[in-house]
């Protein structure tokens, strides 16, 4: 079930059972040493034991699906790593992407699934990045040329789970949105930091552990919920800003809010040193 994604699970229930359904997969199982190169025209289904370099992988009319036992490593410099409609990236073991080499997409659809128990990057860098269900069991970074924003195919709670996340959007001097009004970005935070770089930002956060909103960047508005206690760490560059906190907000001393518009803080109690 790591990769499974939207209609791969079907539950029926009756009086006294409930049955579920799993849409079966019979991937190409592959353990390469050196770069793994796939071309289809439909789906593509791979699975390793073990990590895998990508040199590229192309569906011109359909999902790939990529499974591995080890790092998931792109191979293609700042090229498209994998292009197709939808994208569902996991491993059992280690990170997928890095830092200074993420693995760069091209979807026509969304990110339908990343899962990885250490990092995840992830980079979009021909336009915006609709994204699905993410899960890092360490720090997720995500970057596109264009908006990022939660799939339409996620439901009302939060889609994203990582310990500390940098959402950028932003192709030179130009800016693009993260999460919309109507859907913001959804993420579980278990602790580290949480940066923006954009134009406007909407987030809602929930975390189970204290965590810190770091560098933020953005051209026009802030609007972060979040349902438990944060510390501002700054620095903080927006429009107006709305903050809000079922638990409480603090800020250390000589943390920069520049907001250029309205400030509007609320939360259950606020520690703002001078």
């Amino acid at each position: 079930l790591v990769t499974a994604g939207p209609g791969d699970l079907t539950m029926t229930t009756t009086a006294t059972q409930l049955f579920a359904t799993v849409k079966q997969q019979d991937p190409l199982k592959i353990n390469a040493s050196g770069q793994l190169k796939v071309n289809a025209k439909s789906e593509v289904y791979v699975e390793s034991d073990d990590g895998l370099t990508l040199g590229g992988l192309t569906s011109t009319s359909g999902d790939i699906r990529l499974t591995a036992g080890g790092n998931i490593q792109s191979g293609t410099g700042g090229g498209v790593t994998i292009s197709a409609e939808g994208l569902n990236i996991a491993t059992t073991q280690g990170s997928i992407g890095a830092a200074a080499a993420p693995v760069n997409v091209q979807l026509s659809d969304a990110l339908h699934v990343a899962s990885a128990p250490g990092d995840i990057y992830i980079a979009s860098p021909n336009g915006g990045l609709a994204l699905g269900s993410i899960g890092a069991g360490g720090f997720l970074g995500v970057a596109a040329t264009g908006a990022l924003t939660n799939w339409d195919q996620n439901g009302d709670s939060y889609h994203i789970v990582a310990n500390g996340a940098s959402f950028d959007a932003s192709q030179g001097d130009a800016r693009f949105d993260i999460g919309s009004d109507a859907r913001a970005i959804g993420i579980r935070l278990t602790g580290g930091t949480l940066t923006l770089n954009g134009d406007n930002a909407r987030v809602d956060v929930t975390n189970s552990a204290s965590w810190m909103l770091g560098k933020v960047d953005l051209t026009h508005a802030l609007d972060l919920s979040a349902s438990g206690s944060f510390q501002l760490s700054g620095p903080f560059t927006a429009g107006d800003v709305t903050l809000h906190s079922d638990g409480a907000i603090s800020a250390a001393s000589g943390v920069e809010l520049g907001a250029h518009g309205a400030l509007t803080v609320t939360a259950a109690s606020l520690s703002l040193a001078n």
